[in-house]
């Protein structure tokens, strides 16, 4: 008479342990799907490195003992740096000796192996200016920007000098030319904090160093 009762209390707690085990597989799941994806997005930032960022680049900063093959000849290189006020300067590099008798360029050449191997690329709401994070970021270039074509105009307006339209031209296609720039962060051995950004063209699966930006909170 008693084996009913007991055999329905029997399947009533394997009914009730099913439901709470399928509940706990669901939230486990859940759970493992969360980490899995935020595991994800922390990898995709912290986990950004040369050269899977940008091989031509890292072929750049890791041969820069070969720095004349980055060099165009016959464009050269311009220099931005800080000028009196708010004025920038414009110095057109022609060799390899020149851009390296930049101090934050020697620097970094120097102490290339030391910089950390850390790359965001395109990274929102970046501001130059406040950045004291090491490392590279790298930065798409529009191929509209008028940077240099700007500072030569507002160095001749300021100086009273004609704008050669020969050389609005001439910087007018470096700038539609330009393929990326990357702000390189490091600490010298000295511990004073450097940031310099370098642009970039494009040809024929070749990059040159075309702008070497030295100016504050580079442009």
């Amino acid at each position: 008479m008693n084996k009913v009762p007991i055999y329905l209390f029997s399947v009533i707690i394997l009914i009730s342990c099913s439901e709470n085990n399928a509940i706990e597989t669901e939230h486990n799941l859940e759970l493992t799907s969360i980490d899995s994806v935020s595991n994800l997005m922390q990898n995709s930032v912290s986990n950004t490195k040369f050269p899977e960022a940008d091989s031509l680049i890292y072929s750049f900063f890791s041969g820069l003992n070969a720095l004349e093959k980055f060099v165009d000849p016959a464009i050269g290189v311009y220099c931005i740096e800080s000028g009196p006020g708010a004025t920038p300067l414009l110095e057109k590099l022609k060799s390899k000796e020149d851009v390296l008798g930049k101090t934050p360029f020697l620097f970094m050449s120097r102490d290339y192996a030391f910089i950390k191997n850390y790359v965001k690329t395109n990274p929102v709401n970046f501001d130059v200016c406040a950045n004291e994070e090491e490392g590279y970021f790298i930065f798409d270039c529009d191929t509209s920007q008028n940077i240099l074509q700007n500072i030569y105009q507002i160095n001749q307006t300021q100086g009273n000098n004609i704008v050669d339209t020969k050389m609005l031209n001439s910087l007018k296609q470096i700038d539609g030319s330009l393929y990326r720039s990357v702000l390189v962060c490091f600490r010298e051995k000295h511990g004073d904090f450097i940031s310099l950004r370098l642009y970039f063209t494009k040809e024929n699966n070749r990059i040159y160093l075309s702008i070497l930006d030295l100016s504050d909170c580079s442009v």
